[in-house]
């Protein structure tokens, strides 16, 4: 059975990310144990990671959750699994596993990659003999299962080389017309807008 320290970050950061990022309620069922075998999904979304901790982090969706889970987080309605709706889904895998991984127990930091979200699951491939811990997750619009398979590095091995992601701020949550988004303050409307000649002035 996986540590329960590479669980539970996963149950914290789906959840946060799904409540204040995609605006879709979710619920966790009892997460299950299976080895590394092709799953059919209508899309996946994969996550690398590297260090004293590595493996990989995978989202499956079907095309009705996927949909839906993309215009969540964008506020724009997808009419099908367009490149703009994938770079969504892989945004969505990228906060999860990004949240999790600084409640991982590492003493050392985590590489981790970029996503890299497929239609279908041909593009996958699965490190030998990982067991994945599959966690079932329900939405008011279906259900979708993210798979977590981790391993601590043994002693003298080293960490496989991947493809860092670029450090990049969290996206904004969705915010109704005429609010301001956190951490932003609203612009004053009774501010005297600069002149060139203020700049000469200064």
């Amino acid at each position: 059975m996986m540590d329960v320290a590479y669980i539970n970050p996963f149950l914290i950061a789906s959840q946060e990310v799904f409540q204040k990022m995609v605006n879709l309620d979710l619920s966790l069922d009892k997460p299950y144990v299976k080895r590394a075998t092709e799953t059919s999904a209508a899309v996946n979304s994969v996550i690398t990671l590297a260090g004293p901790v590595c493996g990989m982090v995978i989202l499956r969706f079907s095309q009705t959750v996927a949909l839906a889970a993309a215009a969540g987080l964008s506020g724009e309605q997808h009419t099908g699994l367009t490149e703009e709706c994938l770079d969504a889904l892989g945004e969505i895998t990228n906060m999860i596993v990004g949240s999790a991984k600084k409640l991982l127990p590492a003493d050392r930091p985590l590489n981790m990659s970029i996503p890299k979200t497929t239609i279908g699951s041909t593009d996958l491939t699965y490190p030998p003999n990982q067991l994945f811990l599959v966690i079932p997750c329900e939405t008011s619009k279906g259900r979708f299962v993210i798979e977590v398979g981790l391993r601590k590095l043994k002693e003298g091995e080293v960490a496989p080389r991947i493809e860092s992601a670029p450090p990049r701020p969290a996206p904004a949550a969705n915010v109704p017309k005429g609010k301001s988004t956190p951490g932003k303050a609203p612009a004053d409307p009774k501010a005297r807008p600069e002149k060139k000649s203020d700049k000469q002035a200064a």
